[in-house]
């Protein structure tokens, strides 16, 4: 059962790989020294070579927790100018009110 279980957790975080870095520019940001994410020495090759398989990976396959893709709310207002050419997504407090 834990076997099972890491196994599913396992294939679900190399699956958001997979999914997260489609292109090489991808790859390049995953390999900035702030993030290191992907060690530098990985090239975009190697990259497609390792993850090729893993486009195959059903939800079946992986924990719960890798069924829905989830980004935080501060990183779309980061990217809303790119992606939605305007200044934010959504609006929010960064305050803590009682």
């Amino acid at each position: 059962m834990v076997r099972r279980r890491l196994r599913k957790a396992a294939l679900g975080y190399l699956r958001t790989y997979f999914y997260l870095i489609q292109y090489e520019s991808d790859l390049r940001i995953a390999q900035d020294p702030a993030l290191f994410l992907v060690p530098t020495e990985v090239t975009w090759r190697r990259f497609c070579q390792f993850t090729d398989n893993f486009k195959d990976i059903t939800d079946n396959e992986v924990s719960g927790r890798y069924h829905y893709g989830e980004i935080r709310l501060t990183r779309l207002n980061y990217y809303a100018p790119v992606l939605f050419g305007k200044s934010h997504y959504k609006s929010m407090n960064n305050q803590y009110r009682a």
